[in-house]
């Protein structure tokens, strides 16, 4: 197993987001493909993420967006997850007429997890603000602390993913795009990060020590 644990900006996201010990099953499953490499993957919103990304570089995103339902994943109810993410897009779209920016890929690092930030996207939106965005798609609600992390990452970052930008966060099935306040104390949502981090971390060495029991 290697001595650096890497994990997604997505998936750390939900791991913040996500309370009690269902947090548990987000780094299991992580474990699991990376203990057998031969485990499928599978993210059911790859196609929602790869048709919200053609849709902001599209002249069109409207008919863009009306392929999410000719992408719609195999399996009982994700028809309706997807109209869920299709409708907050289109509202999102209609409301802040984004236009695509190119963005580069980044990682963030606390102790020994490397968090990849991967399949975020660069916007120009009204009124000249121009944002690096994180896509979230799931279900549940994101919580002020699920954003919080994601924007403070991102933030920390920034200088190489796009010089100049804010961070956002956008709750796709809700349409909601989530930006950091002015007023924070970023030395605390720093430690807090690194906390969350070292809980991923203890976590994933247990299950490195019972699987090698």
């Amino acid at each position: 197993m290697p001595h650096q644990v890497h994990t997604s900006l997505s998936r750390f996201t939900d791991y913040v987001n996500t309370p009690g010990p269902k947090r548990a099953e987000i780094i299991e499953e992580q474990f699991a493909r990376v203990m057998d490499p031969t485990r499928p993957a599978w993210w059911p919103y790859t196609a929602a993420n790869r048709i919200a990304r053609t849709a902001v570089q599209s002249d069109d995103p409207q008919r863009a967006l009306d392929e999410m339902v000719l992408q719609v994943p195999k399996g009982n109810g994700w028809a309706s997850h997807y109209a869920a993410i299709e409708k907050g897009l289109r509202g999102f779209f209609e409301k802040n007429r984004p236009v695509w920016v190119p963005v580069s890929d980044d990682d963030w690092c606390s102790d020994e997890l490397t968090v990849r930030i991967r399949n975020h996207i660069g916007l120009e939106l009204t009124r000249n603000r121009t944002v690096v965005t994180f896509m979230y798609f799931k279900q549940p609600p994101l919580t002020s602390e699920g954003a919080k992390a994601a924007l403070r990452i991102l933030e920390q970052r920034m200088a190489l993913i796009l010089p100049g930008a804010r961070p956002a966060v956008l709750d796709a099935r809700r349409g909601k795009l989530h930006t950091a306040s002015g007023r924070r104390n970023l030395a605390r949502i720093d430690r807090w990060l690194r906390v969350e981090a070292a809980g991923y971390l203890r976590y994933w060495r247990d299950l490195g020590n019972a699987s090698a029991a």
